[in-house]
């Protein structure tokens, strides 16, 4: 399920108090319970019988997440969880559908295995001492970063992009965004962008959305070095692209619970109410 929220309390490096972000939160359990609100006796026709007057709709939510491979996601959740701490109302999309709405197959590179990004122009994977991520995948020269899967997408929809980046080693900028392909896949209609991140933003957080264009079925994600000549260097992990289908809008409610395993795994878990 994906969560949409104003970062307030607890704002991670790279993030920004009072901006809206998105997680993807990976369950490992979830309750669903209903409970009756504003339920009055009533007399209809001598007969004692009570109307309610709405249902509550709950989930208690347990996610589990591992000290050394997920980092980026406990910053996350503490950051969620700290920032609606006081009824502050945030979005989650699809709260029972699939686990994860993540488009984009290799989204990180901890493994050092490139999966299905390019690596013709000497893209490599290098050691980073961010937060997030011990490993990144490096844009170099002119030649872009193509994932090399193609996804199926209907024209009109809309499509988010996000990623944390390295663009100090950039001459230029650094660009993200889809190849756009006609149904006969070889086609190219356009290069549609969600963003682009400066050499002076440094280590950033980049995020985007782009509607695919008419007569597109198929988008290539791709990460480029912007030109002139020489284009520079730049890391990127955390590549994310997703659709939102039917986000719903909730509060926290009570106490939520962070706690470290001693198998390395911290176990969040909350309960949440639909408004």
């Amino acid at each position: 399920m994906l969560i949409e929220y104003t970062a307030r309390e607890s704002v991670q490096s790279g993030h920004v108090a009072g901006t809206a972000y998105n997680i993807e939160v990976a369950r490992s359990n979830q309750d669903r319970s209903f409970g009756k609100v504003g339920s009055l006796p009533t007399a209809l026709a001598g007969n004692s019988v009570s109307i309610v007057q709405r249902m509550e709709e709950r989930y208690t939510i347990v996610t589990m997440l591992h000290e050394k491979y997920q980092v980026t996601d406990i910053l996350d959740m503490r950051e969620f969880l700290d920032s609606v701490s006081r009824h502050e109302s945030f979005y989650i999309d699809d709260i029972e559908g699939e686990t994860t709405n993540n488009l984009i197959a290799k989204p990180t590179f901890e493994d050092g295995l490139f999966g299905d990004w390019e690596t013709s122009a000497g893209q490599t994977i290098v050691p980073v001492t961010w937060s997030q991520a011990s490993k990144a995948y490096q844009l170099v020269d002119n030649v872009a970063g193509y994932n090399g899967v193609q996804i199926p997408v209907v024209a009109g929809e809309t499509l988010n992009f996000e990623m944390w980046v390295d663009a100090s080693g950039a001459t230029n900028s650094v660009r993200a965004g889809v190849k756009a392909f006609q149904s006969d896949q070889t086609t190219v209609i356009s290069y549609p962008e969600f963003f682009t991140v400066l050499p002076s933003e440094g280590y950033a957080f980049g995020s985007g959305s782009i509607e695919v264009p008419a007569l597109c079925a198929y988008v290539e994600p791709l990460l480029i070095l912007a030109t002139p000549s020489p284009y520079g260097t730049a890391d990127v992990s955390h590549i994310r692209m997703y659709r939102k289908s039917n986000p719903q809008l909730y509060i926290l409610e009570g106490r939520y619970q962070e706690q470290r395993l001693d198998n390395g795994f911290y176990r969040f878990t909350f309960t949440v109410r639909k408004l």
